[in-house]
């Protein structure tokens, strides 16, 4: 029995390192993208921004991208107001901005095959929207100076209709939130890579865009109406199911969109239980197993150190050889990283990351088993 404690757990960490070498070696090898040099764009962008309650960040937000150089005729926001029970409203209309649009899900009737009042809300907003490409963001989130040109110079000279691009978190001060930005960073590596090597494929819908074309070809949501979450995901994985030629990534720190993060844990955890939920519905099956081998081999991790006072002997070394492994492997990925969104290779608050990380891993994949519902801007969702 404890012979094969040890082969299993062996065999975890040799997946650990696997997956961990794929992710760095497909990153490394997706190709930056830049703007071209003289590049004038003619596509007609319809920015989608779902909402609900964000007074005080939905302004900001739409001046990021209301301060991008791009043409007023080819623009147009379209703001999906989710039952705003706060000043969000107002703030919008403060703008005075006429490339503005708001739909109000209120006054409108939710189908009963939509679960998810977020995806039935972008589907009806580009039913209406004007423009060819669509870009997605959230209402707490910043978008950089050339976030339009970014997009659309991808679109047009690479003719990908799915595209997506970096999100971080804005630096904070206290260990939860210098964890969110690393444990963010080293997603992104694995975001990138994805699109790199065809499997493994996540996105984030705070910085994503699709043709407008290829939603409707692909009927929209049909197939995942009945999941809350998944909206950015579950499009991607059915893009790259019937047009894997049509997927990409801009790999270039200068289109990341930052948003704040969760400043206490329960509103933390909350946020990755939201993520963690709609992992068995994937049908990336390369995803699938990768992230279940890697909560495995996290909790063999914790395992095998409470077991230690009693196979101190047989267990010390394979202990040893795991956090050795995960050490040196995080430290990689999280180097990379870092020195891809700031620059330079000094990672802050390794440790303190590492432990928060094994703690949470282990929690959420627990808790996503087991809880399916998730209460998400006072609304309890399943």
């Amino acid at each position: 029995m404890l012979l094969t404690w040890i082969l299993v757990s062996l065999f975890l960490t040799l997946a650990y390192i696997y997956y961990i070498r794929h992710y760095l070696k497909n990153w490394k090898a997706l190709k930056p993208w830049d703007i071209p040099e003289g590049f004038t764009s003619t596509t007609s962008i319809s920015v989608i921004i779902p909402i609900r309650n964000e007074a005080g960040k939905i302004g900001p937000c739409i001046e990021s991208i209301l301060n991008n150089d791009y043409p007023a005729d080819l623009l147009e926001i379209i703001i999906i107001n989710d039952h705003s029970s706060d000043a969000s409203i107002s703030e919008i209309e403060s703008l005075r901005s006429e490339l503005v649009k708001i739909i109000d899900l209120s006054t409108h009737k939710k189908p009963g095959h939509f679960r998810s009042h977020k995806k039935w809300g972008i589907s009806k907003a580009v039913d209406l929207a004007e423009g060819s490409l669509i870009l997605c963001t959230d209402g707490d989130c910043v978008v950089p100076k050339e976030w339009l040109n970014y997009f659309s110079s991808y679109y047009e000279l690479t003719k990908k209709e799915f595209i997506a691009g970096p999100v971080n978190f804005i630096p904070g001060s206290t260990p939860l939130q210098n964890f969110q930005e690393l444990d963010m960073m080293g997603v992104m590596i694995m975001t990138g890579a994805g699109f790199e090597s065809g499997n493994g494929l996540l996105c984030n819908g705070a910085n994503m865009a699709f043709a407008k074309s290829l939603f409707i070809s692909l009927n929209g949501y049909e197939g995942s109406e009945h999941l809350s979450s998944g909206d950015d995901v579950f499009l991607l994985h059915k893009t790259a199911e019937q047009f894997p030629e049509k997927i990409g990534f801009i790999k270039n720190k200068a289109c990341t969109v930052y948003t704040a993060s969760k400043k206490n844990w329960s509103s933390f955890l909350n946020q990755r239980l939201r993520w963690a939920t709609k992992t068995s519905h994937y049908q990336d099956i390369f995803l699938k197993i990768s992230l279940t081998l890697i909560f495995l081999f996290h909790l063999l991790l914790l395992i095998n150190v409470l077991l230690l006072p009693f196979f101190f002997r047989s267990l010390i070394f394979l202990f040893l050889l795991q956090l050795a492994v995960k050490l040196i492997a995080d430290r990689r990925i999280l180097s990379t990283a870092v020195e891809f969104f700031r620059g330079q290779k000094t990672i802050p608050h390794f440790l303190q990351a590492e432990t928060i990380q094994i703690a949470y891993l282990i929690l959420i994949g627990f808790k996503s088993i087991f809880k399916k519902d998730y209460e998400w801007k006072g609304r309890r969702t399943v």
